[in-house]
């Protein structure tokens, strides 16, 4: 495991940020995908997103750095294995994964005091975390190992289904006989308890998934949205140990600039004849847009500002921006937090070593009853009514 920052005795509050990456840290990192082109994010978006990230996360509104916090990132991706990252990197003109967790932990050493403070980078591959990393190298051939290990008459079966709830069958890539809606693994129902297990003890911990497939309150719904996990783990919080509290967020830079993209033809087309610059004309559209919504909150009375006044270099960096982007921007949005109830007494933990205690006590029991969960809402969810009774929980 890797760190950045000082190590101290002193008493630091700590939070472990599990990070997905197509999408979410990913465009942070590269840019958004734009005409199949990445596009840089502009500087001062960027700047005000990570501000964001400090208020909200990690619950420091002040203008300085965050003091004393140790923070541990933690991957929380498809790219399961590092022939699944290559092949992912190659098609979404990415890094790799522990090298975009890397540059993700020198965009929060930016907001944290590293006199203070350190941040803990742990890289591991899923398949690595619960199989190590002399183990077979496709997570999938793991999950056959599993199989292997497990006796036939003990592998339950589906209802209305002949093949037996395997390993394979419950997490295995997409391809396999479940389609993506009831796939556990595409659904990253193994990523969350691999990770949460991990972090059981006496100690209370805070677990924070940050993912563009999360639902939002608003802005675009994924048509993969991991909304079914979210509400199965609400449902049955003792699938997670009861020292873990998880904070859910969506994570998602791309939505801030779709949104201004989709409502361009509004605008006037002054932007196209002044501006050159691709990256620029999109900061422009998108505070344009920002600074007509403030009119329309504040009325007509309010301090008429322009997107000139927040693209001025001295001011993008100063105090003012972030707290007014705050109020606008759509990219990061919390979706609830859920208290584990789990007993932790006992009961395995990954080890590592591809251990079949953790699978018979964990993952597959938790799995089968998610595939109930999921049969028993046939007819899907109507994102509203979930997020509100989310919000309630």
């Amino acid at each position: 495991m890797m760190y950045i920052g000082r190590k101290r005795n002193r008493e630091k509050k700590e939070l472990h940020i599990a990070c997905d990456m197509d999408g979410c840290v990913a465009s942070l990192i590269h840019g958004i995908t734009q005409c199949s082109e990445r596009q840089p994010l502009p500087k001062w978006y960027h700047n005000a997103l990570m501000h964001v990230f400090k208020c909200t996360i990690l619950d420091d509104s002040s203008n300085d750095s965050c003091h004393d916090v140790r923070i541990v990132l933690k991957l929380f991706t498809l790219r399961k294995d590092l022939n699944t990252d290559k092949q992912l990197a190659k098609k979404n003109q990415t890094d790799l994964s522990p090298n975009m967790l890397h540059e993700f932990a020198k965009n929060l050493s930016t907001i944290t005091d590293l006199r203070s403070s350190e941040i803990l980078i742990d890289n591991r591959y899923h398949k690595n975390q619960l199989f190590g990393s002399m183990h077979q190298s496709d997570y999938n051939q793991c999950l056959q190992s599993i199989d292997a290990s497990i006796p036939q008459q003990a592998q339950s079966r589906f209802k209305h289904q002949s093949q037996p709830l395997t390993a394979i069958g419950l997490f295995g890539s997409i391809g396999s006989h479940f389609t993506p809606r009831n796939n556990c693994g595409y659904n990253k129902l193994d990523l969350l308890l691999t990770t949460a297990w991990g972090m059981a003890s006496r100690k209370a911990q805070e677990l924070v998934i940050l993912d563009d497939r999360l639902p939002c309150k608003t802005g675009r719904v994924a048509k993969d949205s991991l909304e079914s996990m979210v509400i199965f783990i609400a449902q049955y919080p003792d699938s997670i140990p009861n020292n873990v509290t998880i904070k859910f967020y969506r994570l998602e830079p791309r939505q801030d600039f779709m949104t201004t993209l989709d409502n361009s033809s509004n605008l006037t087309g002054e932007l196209n004849s002044t501006v050159v610059d691709e990256n620029e004309r999109n900061a422009r559209l998108w505070l344009t847009n920002a600074c007509t919504r403030e009119q329309e909150l504040k009325g007509s009375d309010s301090t008429n500002r322009k997107p000139e006044d927040f693209l001025d270099s001295e001011k993008v960096n100063g105090d003012d921006l972030p707290f007014w982007f705050a109020h606008y921007q759509q990219a990061l949005q919390h979706v609830t937090n859920i208290k584990g109830t789990g007993e932790i007494s006992g009961m395995p933990k990954p080890d590592g070593q591809g251990s079949l205690a953790f699978w018979q006590s964990q993952l597959m029991p938790v799995a089968k009853r998610y595939h109930c969960f999921i049969q028993e809402n046939d007819d899907g969810y109507t994102s509203d009514l979930d997020i509100a009774r989310l919000g309630n929980m």
